[in-house]
């Protein structure tokens, strides 16, 4: 597939999504319990709320917006307003510390708690006990990514599935990136190729590992910050989430008109 016709299939779910997440924001109400079912990986709630608004069909995209929303939001408030841009060393140096804290029971069960909680002081509290201030904003999209995309896998689907556990994802995830960090060069090959969106390269060298989909989940948790923070302003923590998430979800529809 040429990275054309990638652009192409990219714009065609961007406007889907984003008219999805348009009809919702159209109720307040329904949007506001949307977004608490999806953090509580409420399922049956979530999907009764988008069948109301005649959403359901568009759950997974609905729910992928939502992850990648959260993401944003939770990692400003743990980590606070941006301070310079993420670059690709600070990628491949993350990369190496999400394999060495993977290997460490004691502390992926740690970073799972202090994430899922929100807790800001737990999680500052961590990433300075273990010297990670460079890659703070990596290492908490990181973990975002793979937890949201934990939830989504649970809240769309039509059957009961158990919600796996997030410490044991992050070891599992963890693992893989380490195997990846253990060749320098590999490691530096494979984010330069992912920079460029280079998914032939990809392909062949992520798609020989068994665990491809948490490689996967890496990239994606770094690709976008590393891309939009050229791009956008810094952005200061919301007085009201809820409010500011709504808002921005009403965009599709208002550019639509």
């Amino acid at each position: 597939m040429s990275n054309t016709t990638q652009n192409l299939d990219l714009a065609t779910l961007a406007g889907r999504t984003g008219q999805a997440v348009a009809t919702l924001a159209k109720n307040d109400t329904v949007f506001r319990a949307a977004v608490d079912a999806f953090r509580a990986g409420d399922g049956d709630s979530f999907t009764r709320l988008l069948e109301q608004v005649d959403a359901l069909l568009y759950c997974e995209e609905i729910c992928r917006w939502l992850a990648s929303k959260e993401c944003v939001l939770e990692c400003l408030e743990l980590c606070g307003p941006a301070k310079g841009e993420i670059t690709v060393e600070q990628v491949a140096g993350a990369a190496v510390e999400i394999a060495r804290i993977s290997q460490d029971e004691e502390l992926v069960e740690t970073l799972a708690d202090v994430v899922e909680r929100r807790d800001v002081a737990g999680y500052r509290a961590f990433i300075t006990s273990q010297k990670l201030e460079a890659y703070c904003r990596l290492i908490c999209h990181w973990v975002c990514t793979i937890r949201f995309s934990l939830i989504c896998e649970v809240v769309c689907r039509p059957e009961a599935i158990a919600e796996k556990e997030l410490a044991d994802q992050l070891s599992l995830a963890g693992k893989a990136v380490g195997q990846l960090a253990k060749d320098p060069e590999q490691l530096k090959q494979v984010i330069d190729a992912a920079v460029a969106l280079n998914c032939e390269f990809l392909q062949g060298v992520v798609g020989g590992f068994n665990d491809c989909f948490l490689i996967c989940w890496w990239i994606c948790s770094w690709r976008s910050i590393l891309f939009c923070g050229p791009i956008c302003r810094p952005v200061d923590i919301p007085k009201n989430y809820i409010e500011e998430m709504r808002g921005f979800a009403e965009l599709p529809g208002r550019l639509d008109r």
